[in-house]
């Protein structure tokens, strides 16, 4: 279902409820779990601090900290044709940035006009 359009963009429903547009990303592992290979480097995975759990009837309480990857937090490992390797989630949205600069990323994100600035 359209909601709007111009001419060289356009909205739907999925884009106007704010819900989660999400990737993932099977990542080839070099050197360990915490290490991935990007750009054809092998790049170490940075550590991520998501605050703490509160008590309840699952885990403990404590630290919740997990690795990231350049496409988002890595949700799980596989195996592909034998080998382990990460699977990172890239949400579109997960980025906070100022309320101006989400302007711009959605606009080079999103639309398609070659008029658009880079910033």
């Amino acid at each position: 279902m359209q909601l709007g359009r111009g001419p060289d963009f356009s909205w739907s429903a999925t884009a106007a409820a704010g819900t989660d547009i999400v990737d993932q990303y099977v990542e080839t592992l070099c050197g360990g779990d915490t290490s991935y290979v990007f750009n054809g480097n092998c790049v170490a995975m940075t550590p991520f601090d998501a605050g703490m759990l509160g008590p309840g009837p699952g885990p403990p309480a404590g630290p919740v900290t997990f690795h990231q990857t350049v496409h988002g937090p890595v949700s799980g490992y596989a195996k592909s044709d034998g080998q382990r390797v990460a699977i990172s989630t890239k949400r579109r949205w997960r980025v906070q940035q100022s309320h101006a600069d989400s302007h711009r990323t959605l606009a080079r994100c999103c639309y398609t006009s070659p008029s658009l600035p880079a910033s």
